[in-house]
């Protein structure tokens, strides 16, 4: 994946700016224009549609057997993103957010669902094994499709009533129609022009598409429940906290586990980028889907990328003092 080889883009970097306005446009829109919100909540599932399927034609899941070449960092990988990371969230609300439980819910379905864009881009700014990565891209984007519908009835079944056909209609409008799409016409797409192509020029073509189409989304979705959100929103500081605890917690650990199962550098590398990029897009479709009544829990997924690239950013610096500091030691 040519992405992968490039440094983070000024799409990528706008991406938290575009994210906030997108909630404001949505929120001035709800105020100013009548009828909007009715509007809005049309045109927010075909919206949802693309976005996903943008991120799943781009994901490689002929190479899903690729990742048994190298068993130990895969399973560090996926023991983190789909055990560690799933009990901490349950943890870090329970600490923080016992009382507001739609926030609860929304930290935990923003937390639990792995990256399967961004953090390839951070393990090669943080000279990691992007190839590995690119191997654990169907893994993380499978095995979350699966179990996100699991954590929920597991880990949040008792906060907020789960109604089981909403989450049955929206697992198979918004995870399985965008997935059957993908695994269709990603063979045609790069048959049209060659692997080349689509890996270097339609993939970013794809990554503006999807952007756009997610900031579509936050401006429908912030239109549709304006009113209710804004009188909601001094709550959402108190996401700040343990969103900022999950990623240190979950850096330090996965950077630890890496030492402990001597993994090479670019494993740990590796391991701490995903362990830390969240996959926004995905829990945000379940969450309109599965709670419609409940805006603030799809807030709270808004919010939780503009404060993670800057979170990432950081961390990709970290491993790379961490090298330099270990190969002056001589560790």
């Amino acid at each position: 994946m040519e992405r992968t080889a490039a440094s983070l883009s000024a799409w990528d970097r706008a991406q938290p700016l575009l994210l906030l306005g997108g909630v404001l446009v949505g929120l001035a829109a709800s105020h100013l224009t009548p009828g909007w919100a009715q509007a809005a909540r049309v045109f927010i599932p075909p919206a949802l549609i693309m976005v996903l399927y943008g991120v799943m034609v781009r994901i490689p899941l002929d190479e899903i057997r690729a990742a048994l070449s190298k068993i130990k960092p895969m399973a560090l990988a996926l023991a983190i993103n789909f055990i560690f990371n799933p009990a901490l969230a349950w943890a870090l609300g329970a600490l923080f957010l016992r009382h507001h439980p739609e926030l609860w819910v929304g930290l935990v379905m923003y937390l639990v669902t792995p990256c399967t864009d961004w953090y390839l881009i951070f393990t090669h700014l943080a000279r990691g094994d992007t190839a590995l990565g690119v191997a654990l891209l169907p893994w993380n984007l499978i095995l979350q499709i699966t179990l996100l519908p699991v954590y929920l009835l597991m880990l949040t079944g008792r906060l907020i009533p789960i109604d089981m056909r909403a989450l049955g209609e929206s697992v198979a409008l918004y995870f399985l129609l965008p997935l059957l799409l993908a695994l269709l016409t990603r063979p045609w797409l790069i048959r049209w022009k060659g692997r080349a192509f689509f890996e270097r020029i339609l993939q970013n073509r794809l990554n503006l598409w999807q952007l756009g189409a997610l900031v579509t989304v936050i401006v429908l979705m912030f239109g549709s429940q304006g009113a209710v959100i804004a009188a909601r929103l001094p709550a959402l500081a108190r996401l700040i906290v343990p969103l900022l605890l999950f990623f240190a917690i979950v850096g330090g650990v996965a950077w630890r586990i890496g030492r402990v199962a001597r993994c090479s550098y670019g494993e740990r590398a590796l391991l701490i980028c995903t362990a830390a990029a969240r996959n926004s897009p995905v829990a945000l479709a379940l969450a309109i889907g599965a709670f419609p009544e409940h805006p603030m829990i799809a807030t709270v997924i808004v919010i939780g990328p503009m404060i993670e690239l800057p979170v990432l950013i950081i961390m990709s610096r970290w491993v790379l003092f961490e090298r330099a500091r270990g190969a002056a030691s001589g560790r």
